[in-house]
């Protein structure tokens, strides 16, 4: 279950500096860093940011840029099953974790980083204007590309993402199914008749 989180880790990394930046007294909008000790909170978000920018702004190519974000994805999430193949037997346990994941990174590697700068920014400071990358600051940090990863993680999810996750699933599902099939057979002939 792991490998399923490891891809969420930036995210994780944002909101737990938001939170303990939230503890420490700090603003989200405010203009002078926030410091943890010897840590700069607001750089500390800019730089578990740069991953979720790089993979959703992608480059100036849309078209490869994006077939290759989906494959990115479409390989997680074979790699994902082949592993609950490998670490569970019993079928229900393995299309109930496989459905789980399926699900999850169906949804969450193009809605996650919408989700975490809205609860994370002050809007005041760090204002959404479609087509512009204005300045976003968050606990005295800025953030990059704030703005296109917003705009663009929204299309990528109207895109294919959900669709590939279902055919996956699909195909997941099928294969489980026929190895359970083949290994009852095998079971069978390997009884001695009566």
């Amino acid at each position: 279950m792991l490998l399923v989180a490891v891809p969420f880790l930036p995210e994780v990394v944002m909101i737990v500096a938001a939170l303990l930046g939230r503890a420490v007294g700090c603003h989200a909008g405010q203009d002078v860093e926030c410091r943890l000790g010897p840590i700069d909170l607001g750089h500390l978000i800019s730089v578990a940011f740069r991953p979720i920018s790089w993979l959703t702004f992608g480059s100036s190519n849309e078209a490869a840029w994006s077939i290759a974000f989906y494959l990115v994805v479409a390989a997680w999430t074979v790699s994902c099953y082949l592993l609950i193949v490998r670490g569970w037997t019993s079928l229900r346990s393995r299309l109930s974790i496989g459905f789980v994941i399926a699900v999850t990174l169906a949804v969450l590697p193009y809605s996650a980083p919408q989700f975490t700068i809205a609860s994370i920014v002050d809007f005041n400071k760090c204002p959404i204007n479609l087509g512009k990358d204005a300045k976003c600051l968050v606990f005295g940090g800025n953030i990059d590309h704030s703005n296109s990863v917003l705009i663009l993680s929204k299309l990528l999810w109207q895109q294919a993402g959900g669709a590939i996750a279902v055919m996956l699933f699909v195909a997941f599902a099928v294969g489980v199914l026929l190895m359970a099939a083949r290994g009852r057979s095998r079971t069978a002939e390997s009884r001695p008749e009566p």
